[in-house]
């Protein structure tokens, strides 16, 4: 049977273990900056977007349609 304590402790330290890499720090920053880059360009109002577009709080999805 499956022991949930130790799958705790698994992910725990894999999670100590990726926040002690320099890349996944740099990439998690990275990705952040874009998203909150896109998401200013798509609310802002200088860039004509449809309405349903700048209307929707979590519109990020409809970027890939």
């Amino acid at each position: 049977m499956i022991n949930f304590y130790f799958i705790g402790r698994i992910a725990f330290n894999e999670a100590r273990l990726l926040l002690r890499s320099w890349g996944f720090r740099i990439f998690s920053a990275l990705a952040l900056i874009i998203l909150i880059l896109v998401n200013i360009a798509i609310i802002s109002r200088g860039i004509s977007t449809p309405y349903y577009i700048s209307s929707l709080s979590g519109s990020l999805p409809l970027n890939s349609l």
